[in-house]
């Protein structure tokens, strides 16, 4: 590893993963540099993924890796995941810039191209995430979407994508738990007025990491995020815009199609279609990439832009 360069502020990059080592590998290769600090979580239920990548990187002082934390869909874990880095993250005080990102992740700009524009003036104050306004009844029609904070889940008790018949006796316990809850009229209180929805992918500095921290952990605020579906699309993304010191720009840097329907995968799954839509955007990061479908794009980017 190169010698750090005098002057420059470090970048945390954040990584939540479940699987695909050889995507995961690429992606934290092509995120390698002096000004680089890689921070991985791996899905606590795949511990052999986590020894390999574990052992592969034990060398690098900027590499850590960490599988604490199970990660079921629309539960809780993936966002304690992400907090569960991102308070690691914050104990650098080098670290000025924080990265939330996936494993099915792919740097689409070269790094120094990242640094360029964070290093900026106006850039270091932002605050980079994409998010709405909750209600928002033109995207969701039949409730505007508050759903998700509204009414108790219990998707980290009963995982609500299990498979085979116990999966089938789970959804069914989970609908029925729902069904209760709006036929007696009852609702839950939101931790703010106003509440946001968006990606939990974001671009954040340490004042906005600070701020999302601190309300994450402190006590009286964690019974708002215990039983949500989907918090990680909620909670971080409200506290930002509920914190009025923040400068925050409503654009998370992320290439993403949902315009292309796919029952395999929701957003779109990326291949070489995308490829010239992506290098004329203005995003750092693409996602959805699979480490088979994606393989053509990965490579050609690797090869044409993104090589350390």
């Amino acid at each position: 590893m190169e010698e750090k360069l005098s002057g420059f502020s470090s970048h945390a990059f954040l990584i939540v993963a479940h699987g695909q080592k050889e995507l995961l590998c690429g992606l934290i290769e092509s995120l390698m540099s002096s000004r680089s600090n890689i921070y991985v979580h791996i899905d606590a239920r795949n511990k052999i993924l986590f020894e390999e990548i574990k052992v592969k990187y034990a060398t690098y002082d900027n590499i850590k890796v960490y599988s604490e934390i199970k990660v079921l869909y629309g539960g809780i874990g993936i966002m304690d995941a992400q907090m569960f880095l991102l308070r690691i993250a914050l104990q650098n005080p080098e670290n000025e810039r924080f990265h939330q990102i996936s494993g099915q992740d792919m740097l689409c700009k070269p790094l120094d191209q990242l640094f360029a524009f964070f290093d900026t003036e106006d850039n270091k104050d932002r605050q980079f995430i994409k998010y709405m306004k909750l209600p928002d009844y033109q995207r969701y029609p039949k409730g505007g979407g508050v759903d998700r904070f509204s009414y108790y889940y219990v998707y980290d008790v009963l995982n609500n994508r299990a498979k085979g018949p116990i999966g089938l006796i789970y959804r069914g316990m989970n609908r029925c738990l729902l069904y209760c809850q709006k036929i007696i009229g009852f609702k839950r209180k939101p931790m703010f007025e106003q509440m946001y929805k968006g990606s939990n992918w974001m671009s954040i500095n340490r004042d906005g990491a600070n701020a999302i921290i601190t309300k994450i952990y402190d006590k009286d605020s964690r019974h708002y995020m215990r039983f949500n579906m989907y918090c990680d699309e909620v909670y971080p993304i409200s506290i930002i815009n509920n914190t009025p010191s923040l400068n925050v720009v409503n654009d998370d840097l992320r290439y993403v199609d949902w315009t292309r329907k796919s029952s395999k995968s929701s957003p779109a799954i990326l291949d070489m279609r995308d490829k010239d839509k992506i290098l004329a955007s203005n995003k750092f990061f693409a996602r959805k990439v699979d480490e088979n479908i994606s393989a053509e794009l990965l490579d050609w980017f690797k090869s044409n832009v993104t090589m350390n």
